[in-house]
């Protein structure tokens, strides 16, 4: 998290891949960022608004829709 405050480069399309429980989230609190993890149960802790349930090895993004992976 701190690494990406020395970035000069906005991100808005941000994924946080197997964010658990969001904890990025609330480190990066000037990014919208989608907090994503393979369990729902994880996912229902992470104070972030946007999360989605997927497999990492089947990501359900566009090509080049994206501006940052963590």
């Amino acid at each position: 998290a701190s690494r990406l405050k020395l970035i000069h480069r906005s991100f808005q399309h941000c994924v946080d891949l197997g964010g658990h429980t969001g904890y990025l989230g609330t480190l990066l609190k000037d990014i919208s960022l989608i907090t994503t993890d393979l369990s729902e149960a994880m996912l229902a802790r992470a104070p972030t608004p946007l999360k989605i349930v997927l497999d990492e090895e089947a990501l359900p993004f566009a090509t080049n829709s994206l501006d940052l992976i963590i």
